[in-house]
């Protein structure tokens, strides 16, 4: 089959959205098809927000003027960006029109409300305009347009199946597949209290808790340590400590050269409080090399992690939280949860997500 991705982020093998499409693309044309990819140099010269509000008409346009009269057999695009294309349009594609959600806005944005309802961020007037507003209208429309949905967690499966009434048997609950920080039936070695936080300072990844949890950690017990990701320094979270826990805190910049695979390897427990996800591919990666995972009990996660594989809790619950990573660095527990995180990481291999999808896709086909 001849597929064609239009995503609307930068195509990035570095990124989270634009690497991962960049990978299915390789993941499928091993699989012997053909695999253009698009992203958001669509909207070029422009950038930013008039970049995004662009993207949708440059989708249409490119329908129109190079996928017509049956040249693909199917196009992919990000939710959001067939608002502005016609039925009509795409049927003249005769392809399949499959929206993929890398993490559905309106569960982005009640997090967001929320979060400024409580004082911990500020949203602008902007966002409250197009990405709190128009664009989640844009999102609901391409949706309804599509032959099949992608959705990474059974909360948006569930949303779009009672709220906008989208056949179930259009929709497969599917991640992206993993790309080369995966490992393929690891096997870890030895137990340890080496603790990683993910989310570098941003509020979205649980920063701010983050915070309040490694000080706490540190204080407690002097046999553990720390590496966060994402920070050149700590003065980017403003974290104070102690001179007799201080050097047992480190930072890990994504651009020092070491893999993320070999960080995983190094480390034993994973701290991500995040407050909203897609699916958390980081947690599947940290996963399949034996890590356990303490993160927060929000759609994704919950997806992902069992209870014998890490532990989830709620947002904003660090007393819970720090008894989990207690727990987790316990050797017993630890052995216990890192074989069967390796074990459970193993049905999301990349050759399975591919295989779920071309099965969907070959359905879909055959009842049109």
């Amino acid at each position: 089959m001849k597929f064609s991705f239009l995503v609307h982020q930068p195509l990035d093998r570095g990124s989270g959205v634009g690497g991962t499409t960049l990978f299915l693309a390789d993941v499928l044309r091993e699989h012997g098809h053909t695999v253009e990819t698009h992203g958001l140099e669509l909207s070029a010269p422009h950038e930013g927000l008039i970049a995004q509000l662009l993207f949708p008409w440059r989708v249409r346009a490119w329908i129109r003027d190079t996928a017509v009269d049956g040249t693909y057999q199917v196009i992919e695009t990000s939710s959001g960006d067939l608002w502005s294309t016609s039925r009509r349009l795409l049927r003249r594609t005769s392809a399949l029109v499959v929206v993929r959600s890398h993490g559905l806005e309106h569960l982005a944005v009640r997090a967001r409300r929320e979060g400024a309802r409580k004082g911990e961020i500020r949203l602008r007037w902007r966002y409250r305009l197009y990405h709190g507003g128009w664009r989640l209208w844009e999102v609901r429309r391409s949706f309804t347009k599509a032959d099949v949905v992608i959705v990474p967690n059974a909360t948006e499966s569930e949303l779009l199946v009672r709220k906008w009434r989208i056949a179930p048997s259009k929709i497969l609950i599917s991640p992206p597949p993993a790309g080369t920080n995966f490992a393929v039936d690891h096997e870890r070695q030895g137990t340890g209290t080496r603790v990683l936080v993910a989310g570098g300072n941003q509020w979205r990844k649980g920063s701010t808790e983050h915070v309040g949890i490694v000080r706490e950690i540190l204080a407690r017990r002097d046999d553990v340590s720390v590496t966060w990701m994402g920070l050149r320094n700590l003065n980017e979270i403003g974290i104070e400590l102690p001179e007799s826990s201080a050097h047992r805190l480190a930072t890990y910049d994504p651009q020092s050269g070491e893999s993320m695979a070999s960080l995983f390897d190094r480390h034993d427990v994973l701290l991500m409080k995040t407050r909203f996800e897609g699916f958390g591919l980081l947690i599947l990666e940290a996963m399949s090399h034996g890590v356990v995972v303490v993160t927060s009990d929000v759609p994704g996660p919950r997806d992902l992690v069992i209870e014998s594989t890490g532990f989830l809790s709620a947002v904003g619950d660090e007393t819970l939280t720090l008894e989990q990573i207690e727990r987790a660095c316990e050797p017993e527990t630890q052995g216990r949860m890192s074989r069967a995180a390796v074990v459970h990481a193993r049905s999301f291999r990349p050759e399975l997500i591919v295989g779920d999808y071309l099965a969907l896709l070959l359905a879909r086909q055959k009842e049109r």
